[in-house]
């Protein structure tokens, strides 16, 4: 590579770091021994990376504010730096299970497609066997469906905002979706943070001709999930970066119309979410909230737990237990000033040491750790561009091979999937583990609990650019125990290509991927500490969901495809596949439909 090009190469991957295209990424957490669940969130901490609970809100204020925090940070970085080609979401569907029916009606009709047994999940259509509950725009149809020669509509709930989806659950009709004109009334105008807010409202369906409305509530945040099991709402809500100074600095809630104190020594009704963060440094934060209630008692309190986290991008749940993950990417600028600071600062003038020293010295309150760092690097980039031509390309080539070193050394952090572990059965969640993955999860369905407790996940790990000297994605799965800590894995499959859906059934998982044809790979995990690939299928198109009909038969949805003269892939119609896993080691296809 010529000087020129060096350079060039060598101040593009600069100008990027300091435009803000850089990844946050922190050190993942370590697992710690798990506390008594009574007593686990106030006995979680004391070492690094532990969960700690702020003790009142004047801590979590002083905190905030003297945390390093670019809200535009994390937007458009990953696509930007790590060249990802997404894989199309897939539909959120799951194993069919049912809920529980809210009326004497026949037991023969179809449930909600949920992914977990006992564990509700909301949609746009539900029935409980007598009734038909279907949302349309903004109205929720209520239509009696038996005996068929009654069929008729015999109630609509209009909304103000459109609803997202509902529960029908043990009797109540569970409604969320985004609170809109909450922005119009005077109580959001005397805010000074405008937040967006999520409403719940719950119907009592005693009479399914006159539902009759018990909650009305409206949380500050954006919904990102929710589930229902043994009839509570778990719902998480997430404010992005949401402190502002003088504003109460927990997220508000308003129930029916009044705004909800903070301060419970005054109030008897009152919302005043405990805090936790892990004691680690926070680039960014994001206050991922998980609020209860409970749908059997009218008068319920909403229950809430507020978490400092970098995000919360997937949810999944089983019967006991609650888990939230969210990706995590090195920052590259971190890397490249530790390796400038390693190669260059004994070449540095007398003078330019001490400004270094005197950056990193800096007060908090005068620089944050982002300025801190941009103003390290700016200076080290005007030290190289005051070096003559020769003593430039001798230290160009040195960082350059210093930084692919570095790369190579971090190829397991360069994305992983951090996860949260929340243990259910008292009156809220309790945390009990975290852990991380290398790779990214597509969704939901990449997680799996198994009967034993232990976790499964599968990610891809993507290509990089070749950053870490790798050219080609491939994905991975991997069992972790019920602390969260990595027991066994199979990595490195399906060279060049991603997961578009994952299917865990008890002691088996199937994983799509996708680059021209359709990969189904069949892997045992009966063997927690080594689980193996038993067998694949290679065919046209790509399934983006995939669904048992029973132990031996998959159903795949996703798109036909085909390869064009230029060895292009072009995305065709809808596909349906009927595969055959009953023999796992030798996985067919019975059938397809391409519409």
């Amino acid at each position: 590579m010529t000087h020129k090009a060096k350079y060039l190469f060598f101040l593009l991957i600069f100008a990027l770091f300091l435009g803000g295209c850089s990844l946050p990424w922190k050190k993942p957490v370590e697992n710690q021994s798990l506390p008594d669940p009574v007593n686990a969130a106030e006995e979680v901490a004391g070492n690094s990376g532990q969960l700690k609970k702020f003790a009142s809100y004047q801590e979590l204020r002083n905190f905030l504010e003297a945390q390093s925090v670019n809200i535009n940070q994390n937007y458009g970085r990953k696509e930007m730096l790590m060249g990802l080609d997404m894989a199309s979401a897939p539909m959120r569907d799951g194993a069919i299970t049912g809920e529980v029916a809210a009326t004497g009606g026949t037991d023969d009709y179809s449930r909600t497609n949920t992914q977990v047994s006992g564990v509700n999940e909301a949609d746009i259509i539900k029935t409980d066997g007598e009734y038909i509950f279907a949302l349309v725009y903004n109205d929720i149809y209520i239509v009696k469906a038996q005996p068929v020669e009654q069929a008729r509509a015999v109630a609509k709930l209009s909304f103000n905002s459109r609803p997202s989806e509902f529960f029908l659950d043990s009797g109540r009709l569970v409604v969320i979706g985004n609170d809109d004109q909450i922005k119009e009334t005077s109580v959001y105008k005397s805010f000074r943070r405008h937040s967006p807010y999520t409403y719940v409202k719950v119907f009592d369906l005693a009479d399914r001709e006159s539902p009759k409305q018990i909650r009305d509530l409206s949380m500050e945040g954006a919904y990102q999930d929710s589930r229902v099991i043994d009839k509570r709402l778990y719902l998480i809500i997430n404010n992005f970066n949401s402190y502002i100074t003088n504003e109460v600095v927990t997220p508000r809630l308003v129930d029916n119309g009044k705004i909800l104190s903070n301060d419970c020594s005054k109030n008897d009704r009152c919302f005043a979410p405990d805090v936790y963060y892990f004691d680690i440094p926070y680039d960014s934060y994001n206050f991922t909230s998980i609020n209860t209630l409970d749908l059997s008692d009218e008068e319920a309190s909403v229950k809430s737990q507020t978490y400092l986290l970098s995000g919360a991008q997937n949810l999944y749940a089983s019967a006991k237990n609650i888990y939230l993950s969210y990706a995590q990417y090195l920052d590259h600028s971190d890397l490249l000033l530790a390796v400038m600071r390693e190669r260059l600062t004994d070449k540095l003038s007398v003078d330019e040491r001490e400004r270094l020293a005197k950056i990193d010295g800096a007060d908090s309150v005068v620089l944050s750790a982002g300025e801190k760092k941009q103003k390290q690097l700016q200076l080290f980039e005007a030290f190289l561009r005051a070096r003559s031509s020769e003593e430039s390309l001798v230290l160009e080539t040195d960082l350059e091979d210093a930084l692919k070193q570095k790369y190579e050394a971090e190829a397991e952090n360069l994305e992983r999937t951090l996860i949260y572990k929340f243990s259910l059965g008292t009156d809220q969640p309790v945390y009990r583990a975290n852990g991380s993955v290398p790779g990214t999860a597509l969704n939901q369905f990449s997680f799996d609990e198994a009967e034993n407790g232990d976790f499964r996940v599968a990610t891809t790990r993507s290509a990089n650019l070749g950053l870490d000297g790798s050219t080609e994605s491939y994905s991975n799965l991997y069992v972790l125990d019920g602390n969260l800590k990595q027991i066994g894995s199979v990595e490195r499959l399906a060279s060049g290509e991603r997961i578009y859906s994952v299917r865990f059934m008890g002691k088996r998982a199937y994983l799509v991927t996708f680059k021209q044809v359709d990969p189904l790979f069949v892997l045992d995990l009966s063997d927690r500490q080594s689980p193996k690939l038993l067998g694949e299928l290679k065919v046209p198109g790509f399934s983006s969901y995939l669904h048992p009909y029973d132990e031996n038969t998959l159903i795949g949805v996703g798109k036909d495809t085909e390869v064009d003269a230029y060895g292009n892939v072009k995305t065709g119609g809808l596909k349906l596949s009927l595969f055959d896993v009953s023999d796992p080691k030798n996985p067919r296809e019975l059938d397809t439909y391409v519409g």
